[in-house]
């Protein structure tokens, strides 16, 4: 389908940082081609990097564009965090209403996109959990992940223009989300990078050494009730993460959008719904 005829609500960006891609990414990267082709899909790539291994992938669905960045921006997750907290990313995409992010450990089951951007929330992702290990007691948390998630541009341009509005000094130390060693490191972080403007302007570099999606939807969420996101359990029918055996079981028996880290948490299970990775069940840990 010519890009021009596409679908201008949403935009797919998918991160890449490496030349040669695993079985797995492979595996996700056609996946989103084959399902989402009727959007438009922007790979996300460090400037300079080879993705002819990925064009090899795309003969029978179309080639994405590039977006390139600087390489900085790919260099461990405090880059990825940078990148993702940057107007710069965000504006690229200022002519779209919604950006789906979609990594490479994300796969995609069924198009349901136009109606999750219906739905009208600032960020949608697989819902967490308090205790990640306990099924059987378990507890959502308020963050989302953000692997495989949707994001309104315009709330996200409007945060971080103004996010120092909702959130100084005296919320790093009372804020209830965040361990000891969080707020040590935000009030130093605060302190050494406000202090030449006289916090006036602090830059977003502060949370880089935070998960960018504990940030969104944990700080500026569920603290300061900027950003809009759905209740946990409506959130799992767009993605699961976590415990998806049991997210599939509360959603009775029906698949999400997506999901994230299919081939790290519980790969037993998404070798059910995943059938070219039954072949691989048998050396990969659950």
């Amino acid at each position: 389908m010519n890009e021009a005829m596409k679908n201008t609500t949403v935009v797919i960006t998918i991160p890449i940082y490496k030349e040669v891609p695993d079985k797995y990414e492979i595996l996700s990267f056609k996946q989103c081609l084959n399902v989402l082709g009727s959007y438009q899909i922007r790979i996300v790539a460090p400037e300079g990097l080879d993705l002819c291994r990925y064009f090899d992938l795309c003969q029978s669905t179309g080639t994405p564009a590039v977006d390139y960045f600087d390489k900085s921006y790919f260099k461990g997750i405090s880059g990825y965090n940078r990148l993702m907290l940057s107007i710069e990313f965000t504006k690229k995409y200022i002519n779209f209403e919604y950006i789906l992010i979609y990594q490479l450990d994300a796969y995609v089951f069924k198009d349901e996109l136009s109606y999750w951007c219906s739905k009208g929330y600032d960020f949608i992702g697989a819902p967490g959990f308090i205790d990640s290990k306990e099924e059987d007691r378990y507890q959502f948390s308020e963050g989302m992940n953000g692997g495989f998630s949707l994001r309104k541009v315009s709330a996200m341009m409007e945060l971080l223009h103004t996010w120092q509005k909702y959130f100084n000094l005296y919320d790093i130390l009372t804020t209830k989300h965040l361990s000891v060693k969080s707020k040590v490191q935000l009030t130093y972080d605060y302190l050494i990078q406000g202090l030449p403007s006289g916090f006036r302007k602090t830059p977003m570099a502060i949370f880089y050494k935070h998960h960018e999606d504990f940030v969104l939807t944990m700080i500026f969420s569920k603290e300061r009730k900027v950003l809009s996101v759905p209740p946990p359990l409506e959130a799992s029918k767009f993605s699961f993460e976590l415990h998806p055996g049991l997210l599939y079981e509360l959603n009775e028996n029906e698949l999400p959008f997506g999901c994230h880290a299919w081939n790290k948490y519980n790969i037993g299970f998404w070798s059910g719904f995943i059938p070219e990775m039954a072949a691989s069940t048998t050396t990969c840990s659950s």
